[in-house]
């Protein structure tokens, strides 16, 4: 499931911001971005997340800032001072005309912030824990509600297939009837005055209803979709019960449309389908 989440710490004049984003994916995964000098936390702050969070792709951003209520240090005075000197020197030694720029002064102060030393992991990692827990409290509270969202939308969708396998059941009622019908009328096209109690014909039609009985498969697929639903409403880890569920429904319909011989039943199967593979794409995105 999809979402987003930002922590923000402080202390001892030392502010952190992390930054996660969830995206969908079947299995778990988890990146970090951080300056390099700090990638020992990587494996204490994977913990949390890997305790609340089990599918999906989570990237997490570990980075210094600004925020608000501190007074943001762009530059020191003497440190500009210094490098100014130096320059004038420089050009004054090899008379190159030197006027800074605002443009110069600005490259400055960037080179500056970029040189200036990285705080220690461990001065870093308690500040960061209190980061990550704010985001990671904000992730799960928008993938909740994103949970609650497709958990509607997979049950209206079961609700659908339930629908759709009732039409399915009235219509196989008259699936041997009208193969009768059909026999019959070919009999008499190939000149074959047979009558329908005849014994080889009771037997033809009697092979024919049990190669085209589905009654089993109707049943398992009934019990596959209530275990679905029961699912939904449960706590815990659901997904990868439902994407098995998801699997053994469409296979029974697969062997339902193989069974049927029959064009209104096989036009339910194909719908039927239809709706299989959207709750499918569903499901992988469910925890």
């Amino acid at each position: 499931m999809t979402g987003y989440g930002r922590g923000e710490a402080c202390e001892q004049g030392l502010g952190l911001i992390v930054e996660l984003v969830s995206l969908n994916r079947r299995n778990f995964d988890i990146s970090f971005s951080m300056p390099k000098e700090w990638l020992s936390l990587e494996r204490s702050l994977s913990e949390p997340i890997r305790k609340r969070v089990f599918r999906g792709r989570i990237q997490a951003s570990v980075r210094m800032g600004h925020l608000e209520g501190e007074e943001q240090r762009f530059w020191s005075d003497v440190y500009m001072e210094g490098a100014l000197k130096r320059l004038s020197e420089f050009a004054r030694n090899h008379g190159i005309p030197f006027k800074p720029t605002v443009r110069d002064l600005v490259e400055i102060a960037a080179l500056e912030r970029k040189a200036s030393s990285l705080p220690e992991p461990d001065r870093v990692m308690p500040i960061a824990q209190s980061a990550l827990e704010t985001a990671l409290n904000e992730l799960m509270e928008m993938r909740e509600c994103e949970g609650k969202s497709l958990a509607k939308d997979l049950s209206d969708r079961t609700q659908s297939l339930m629908q759709l396998i009732g039409e399915i059941q009235k219509k196989s009622v008259n699936i041997v009837p009208q193969y009768r019908i059909l026999l019959n009328e070919r009999l008499k096209k190939a000149g074959l005055e047979l009558d329908l109690d005849d014994e080889r014909v009771l037997k033809e039609i009697a092979l024919f209803a049990d190669r085209s009985d589905f009654s089993e498969e109707i049943t398992r697929l009934e019990s596959h979709i209530q275990q679905f639903q029961d699912y939904i409403g449960s706590e815990g880890q659901v997904g990868r019960k439902l994407e098995f569920l998801t699997q053994e429904i469409n296979r029974e319909l697969n062997t339902i449309g193989g069974k049927a011989n029959n064009l209104h039943v096989s036009k339910l199967i194909i719908e039927a389908k239809s709706e299989v593979e959207r709750v499918r794409e569903q499901v992988q995105n469910v925890e």
